[in-house]
């Protein structure tokens, strides 16, 4: 893989990490221990350029469903 894409996945998990860390400090995630952040090119274009599974590891610590997870994972989320 290029270094330019191993270069986004690392932003991108930083970008995940402080998004997540931020929606904990809210209040709006409850976890003892973060999960280990990962970001990946799907297999299938059609599931767009990056994937992670963040939501789906949470959902059992947090007690909430995944989809709930990742919508405030993506409220909090910055880029820059």
């Amino acid at each position: 893989m290029s270094d330019v894409v191993e270069e986004i996945k690392t932003d991108l998990e930083k970008a995940l990490e402080h998004s997540l860390q931020k929606a904990r400090d809210c209040g709006l995630i409850k976890f003892n221990q973060a999960p280990e952040i990962t970001v990946e090119v799907p297999r299938e274009k059609d599931h767009g350029d990056f994937a992670t599974n963040l939501a789906m590891l949470l959902a059992k610590p947090a007690r909430m469903a995944p989809r709930r997870i990742a919508e405030i994972l993506v409220q909090n989320f910055s880029a820059g």
